[in-house]
């Protein structure tokens, strides 16, 4: 899937960092089975740290918040496959 993502250009070559955002959006939407609101809460404490980073060093945060999206889609897509919702 990363071969076909990356060819997009909406995926580059995997990396710790990538992988790690990546399973952040996997917990996020799979913490929706703990309580309904924690995905939201997750997400947007997420999205507020890589903006605070992105303002103090300038590391590109879209890309990090593109992979933890991705994670929020295949959690997603896992769930409607595995009945969680």
């Amino acid at each position: 899937m990363g071969k076909i993502l990356n060819k997009l250009g909406i995926w580059n070559a995997p990396s710790i960092g990538g992988l790690a955002h990546l399973i952040a959006g996997v917990v996020t939407i799979l913490s929706f089975q703990i309580c309904f609101i924690l995905p939201a809460i997750l997400y947007l404490g997420f999205r507020d740290y890589e903006l605070n980073e992105e303002g103090h060093i300038g590391d590109m945060a879209f890309k990090d918040i593109q992979e933890f999206m991705i994670g929020l889609f295949v959690g997603t897509i896992a769930l409607l496959l595995f009945g969680g919702f």
